[in-house]
């Protein structure tokens, strides 16, 4: 059996926002979006654990990624068989 960890904070650096702007033929004016693709600073983590006997692997890890605006998980399981 082996257990992993990880934990990681994220600074964001360059552009963090974006603005476009769109016209239509034959309307006047026009249309303009702002908004913030991603968050300034971001926290990310994951733990997981792996179970080996002879040429087979088990594993299972869960992963999160969360900032100001936004959170996400997520699960992967994986199996291997080396021949």
């Amino acid at each position: 059996m082996r257990a992993s960890a990880d934990i990681a904070a994220v600074p964001s650096s360059g552009d963090t926002k974006t603005r476009e702007q769109a016209r239509f033929t034959g309307l006047p004016g026009s249309f303009r979006l702002e908004t913030q693709v991603m968050d300034n600073f971001t926290v990310r983590g994951g733990v997981g654990l792996e179970a080996m006997k002879d040429n087979i692997s088990l594993g299972l890890n869960y992963d999160f990624r969360a900032g100001k605006r936004t959170t996400a998980h997520g699960v992967m399981a994986s199996f291997t068989y080396t021949f």
